[in-house]
């Protein structure tokens, strides 16, 4: 069954009944077999990244802006992004870049 799905092109013709299991795949049918693969949801995946590309930002830029954030990386409003954020890292934007930046002072300290 995995084979059918990997070997044969997927169409974006609407669905059909008479249509073959090759033809089309639906798409909660690829979302199971990415989740059985990968072991999270594609969904789930895309927020990590996007929350990843945000936190970068947040740590490399010394004057940024949530609002930019929102609409760079697509989120709905300010508070979807403050929601999303506290989600992956557990406190407010504000502590979080706050402590990355004091821990960063001491990295030159360690000796070898």
């Amino acid at each position: 069954m995995i084979k059918n799905v990997f070997y044969h092109p997927l169409t974006a013709a609407p669905f059909n009944r008479n249509s073959t299991y090759t033809e089309i795949t639906p798409c909660r049918q690829l979302e199971r077999l990415f989740h059985e693969y990968v072991g999270i949801t594609p969904k789930k995946l895309g927020n990590l990244i996007r929350y990843q590309y945000l936190w970068r930002d947040i740590v490399s830029e010394p004057d940024f802006n949530i609002l930019n954030g929102v609409h760079r990386y697509g989120y709905a409003d300010q508070s979807h992004l403050l929601r999303e954020f506290k989600k992956y890292h557990s406190m407010d934007i504000q502590s979080a870049k706050r402590m990355a930046l004091k821990d960063v002072g001491n990295i030159q300290d360690i000796p070898e």
